[in-house]
């Protein structure tokens, strides 16, 4: 059978000098046709692969590696001839020299287009109602495109579906009107570099490794996603990676991982994450989902709602290996079932953090604070952990002031707060606390700098010491609005210890205690020692 053909008469638009058009009807009947500004009618045809198909044929491959085709602007535009949906969808084009535009009105299954010079642009736009919704349905041999060098711009009106493109070189601009689906196989976008990508629907991962990905070599400029970054099943999906700097993300939904390691997750190499708008951070029942890791710095995270851990190791976390400059969250820090769930922590200086609550789950350091330093650090809420898993918040130091300072609205209930200390391990006597401050009741809790205890965990006992025999341990000033209280249970003991302890306030007066003795506002198990 052979397919049927128009010969096309209309006028070329003058944006287009066109040299080579080829008509058709497709599968569903409408008028195809496909011009382009380099190249002959006889050309078009040679390049064009045409299967009978339906009402006409189906465009499977358009091959446009002869020379005469280097450098061309293509476009393939479908017409309503009355029986169609105007839409046409095409197989794969194929060339292995660069080009200027390529254009298709409809879904584009698979390309690959450049000479084997990845160091110059390879593409200059490419532009696809979408991309790989129609897998290999429509001809195309594959799921994997590729550009061989660098391209302008990458649009896709609707989504980008089970294909994954690759980008040897820079991809300047890429722009999705829905989403970067990975659901039904491994559909993504990577490149050596990107300078803007804007995804207006949500990264979805799937059951495939890296599948709903954005990922780069690189840096990339600027991200903007409407929805959200979600995990799936498989490896490290859904998923945003550069190995170089993110300079400004901004995600409208949350991050949330799956149940695939390292799922849902936000990661930067050399240079970090300048800035992360995000509307929360969800951790999933793996390690590592739900999570953006630095391995440089972070300048600023914003949070609309939460930071909340899962059940894998280290979900629903923020980790820089260096400093943060300001974390804020319109919620609270809430813990999971595993160590370091829904915890931040940071290498060098947390410079300010803003949250509403801070909540301890099962997970040891889970709802934690962990840094290098701690500047300001204000929690509109409280802070609450249980008598068998405390809240920590900590700073190393390990010299200098290592906390600037607290500030609770609420009480603090089962906590430890830091200061000289990784973690729970204990580093350095050489550190001090600025001002804490503690609107409604500190129940349980010990606040603590430079001072190991003789019962690991436990301060405000006889025999607990100063790391290191340092003199300058302090604690600036403690302040509590309530009461300040330990646990009632005598095998437990609690305190505010330091080296050195300044001003005290429990209750709007002043405590009055003498160093060297511990002293209980309550004469219970929670005791001031000003070591």
């Amino acid at each position: 059978m052979t397919p049927p053909m128009l010969r096309s008469t209309e006028p070329l638009e003058p944006r287009l000098a066109l040299a080579g058009v080829l008509s058709f009807f497709d599968v569903d009947g409408d008028v195809v046709t496909i011009r382009s500004d380099r190249g002959t009618d006889r050309d078009l045809a040679a390049a064009a692969s045409l299967t009978p198909a339906g009402l006409g044929v189906q465009l499977s491959r358009v091959n446009l590696s002869t020379p005469v085709f280097a450098g061309a602007r293509v476009r393939i535009t479908s017409e309503d001839s009355g029986a169609g949906d105007r839409q046409v969808h095409v197989g794969e084009i194929v060339a292995n020299a660069d080009l200027t535009a390529v254009e298709v009105d409809g879904d584009l299954g698979r390309f690959d287009i450049g000479d084997d010079d990845a160091t110059d642009r390879s593409l200059g736009r490419l532009t696809v109602r979408s991309l790989g919704v129609f897998g290999t349905a429509t001809g195309a041999s594959g799921t994997l495109s590729r550009v061989r060098g660098g391209i302008g711009t990458l649009a896709v009106a609707g989504d980008v579906r089970g294909a994954f493109v690759t980008v040897a070189g820079h991809l300047r601009a890429l722009a999705v009107g829905g989403d970067i689906d990975g659901t039904g196989d491994a559909g993504g976008v990577q490149a050596q570099s990107i300078g803007s990508a804007t995804v207006g629907g949500s990264l979805l991962g799937g059951s495939q490794f890296s599948s709903g990905t954005l990922k780069v070599f690189g840096s990339i400029g600027t991200i903007r996603i409407g929805g959200g970054v979600l995990g799936g099943a498989g490896e490290s999906s859904g998923t945003i990676m550069s190995l170089g700097r993110l300079r400004d993300v901004t995600i409208g939904g949350s991050l949330v991982g799956g149940t695939g390691l390292s799922s849902g997750r936000i990661t930067a190499g050399v240079g970090g994450i300048e800035r992360l708008t995000i509307g929360g951070i969800f951790g999933g029942s793996h390690d590592r989902t739900g999570q953006v890791e630095s391995l440089d710095g972070i300048g600023s995270v914003r949070i609309a709602t939460s930071l909340v851990g899962g059940s894998g190791l280290d979900s629903g976390s923020v980790l820089a290996a260096r400093g943060i400059g300001n974390l804020w969250l319109g919620g609270d820090i809430v813990g999971g079932a595993n160590v370091f769930s829904g915890s931040v922590a940071a290498g060098g200086r947390i410079g300010r953090l803003h949250v509403g609550s801070i909540v301890a789950d099962l997970g040891l350091f889970s709802g934690s604070i962990k840094a290098g330093r701690l500047g300001t650090v204000s929690v509109r809420g409280s802070i609450t952990g249980s008598a068998t898993r405390q809240a920590v918040i900590s700073a190393l130091g390990p010299t200098g002031r290592a906390i600037e300072s607290l500030s609770v609205g609420g009480s603090i209930t089962n906590a430890l707060v830091l200061a000289g200390y990784d973690g729970g391990t204990p580093a350095s006597g050489d550190v001090q606390i600025g001002s804490v401050t503690v609107g409604q009741n500190l129940v349980a809790t010990s606040i603590v700098a430079g001072v190991l205890g003789v019962t690991p965990g436990q301060f405000g006992r006889i025999g607990d010491s100063i790391l290191g025999g340092s003199t300058r341990a302090r604690i600036d000033s403690v302040t509590v609005g309530g009461s300040a209280v330990g646990s009632g249970n005598p095998a437990e003991s609690f305190g505010v210890s330091a080296g050195t302890v300044g001003r005290v306030r429990i209750g709007g007066a002043r405590y009055r205690f003498t160093p060297g003795i511990i002293s209980s506002p309550a004469g219970d198990n929670f005791g001031i020692h000003d070591l």
